[in-house]
């Protein structure tokens, strides 16, 4: 990060420690579909009741076409974007509105026939992938070893072409009895040139048996963070010990108390979901608070309306938003 885009974020975080929402949100988060080619334990759509089917092309480009003043359109939610029969369109159809465009995916359908090229050429800014090891793990339901496999192959297909998008980032989840299987996720992605690794907490509220480190822990997994970005020279994220590198990676670990990160839920201020159905929800997670639609109502209607504002500045009456602890720093027990 240049000093020019740390220098941006300053006035961002100082309307976050205000708990002053944008204009509009900075981020939206559309899901595609439903569909997903795989049935991971931890997958919250195993949990929730959601409609199995791609988002309607005509309902895709209305919501979007609704956008403008946002920066980033991500094209993920309950399933796996690579199974929507248009998503090189609706890459296309974002990027020629000025946005910058992320996908999350599994990898897995990386591997059907000319996929890597498309998405190397796609003009997508990055891309992130669910991966839990570097070893396969059928427990989970998890072909690693082939993702892995199709992710190395995409990064040596962008750099072939020249280019430095999409930005490849790895996407572990921090469970207990995993920890070793995080690291050498960490080491892969700086021995095969992946920009970033995001490690994000288990998120209990689904699948209350899953095991995660305790707080103490978590402690010692941020000190052997910070011992591999220093050897190795990669980019570790872990909302709970440090984003960005550089100035601003400094910064925030070091003034991420002063965020309120353990009192408010900061997406209220900058985000937005909207799933297949058009349905606006501050959460991506939340299925169950609805602030509007975008099918039939207009993107300042919703963001500045009465009822979103109202769940900005009563967090803590909703319990589902008292059991989460996914951006907070301390642990919910």
């Amino acid at each position: 990060m240049s000093l020019f885009e740390e220098m941006k974020i300053i006035p961002i975080v100082l309307r976050k420690m205000r708990h002053v929402p944008e204009d509009r949100p900075r981020f939206v988060q559309i899901s595609l579909t439903n569909h997903c080619n795989l049935s991971c334990t931890m997958c919250i759509r195993n949990y929730i009741d959601v409609d199995r089917r791609h988002m309607e092309w005509d309902d895709f480009t209305h919501i979007v076409d609704q956008l403008e003043g946002c920066e980033q359109v991500a094209l993920a939610g309950m399933g796996e974007s690579l199974t929507h029969p248009r998503l090189f369109d609706a890459i296309r159809y974002c990027k020629n509105k000025g946005f910058k465009v992320q996908l999350t995916s599994n990898a897995l359908l990386l591997g059907k026939m000319g996929m890597i090229e498309r998405v190397a050429d796609s003009g997508l800014d990055s891309i992130s992938f669910s991966v839990e090891s570097v070893k396969d793990s059928p427990e989970m339901g998890h072909d690693n070893v082939r993702g892995l496999k199709n992710i190395k192959e995409l990064i040596d297909t962008r750099n072939k072409k020249g280019k430095d998008k999409p930005r490849i980032v790895l996407q572990p989840i921090l469970f207990k009895d995993k920890i070793e299987d995080v690291y050498d996720i960490i080491r892969w992605s700086a021995a095969n040139g992946c920009d970033r690794v995001n490690v994000v907490r288990v998120d209990l509220r689904f699948v209350a048996e899953m095991s995660r480190p305790t707080v103490a822990e978590e402690k010692g997994i941020f000190r052997e963070f910070d011992r591999l970005r220093k050897e190795l020279g990669v980019r570790i994220d872990c909302l709970q010990d440090q984003v960005f590198d550089g100035l601003a990676g400094f910064a925030y670990r070091h003034l991420k108390p002063m965020l309120g990160l353990d009192d408010w839920c900061y997406r209220f201020q900058d985000f937005i979901y909207v799933n297949v159905n058009g349905n606006v929800h501050p959460c991506c997670l939340d299925e169950e608070q609805v602030v509007g639609n975008l099918l039939k109502q207009g993107l300042d209607e919703i963001w500045h309306g009465e009822k979103f504002n109202y769940l900005r500045s009563h967090q803590e009456k909703f319990s589902y938003c008292r059991k989460c602890d996914f951006l907070r720093l301390k642990q919910v027990v």
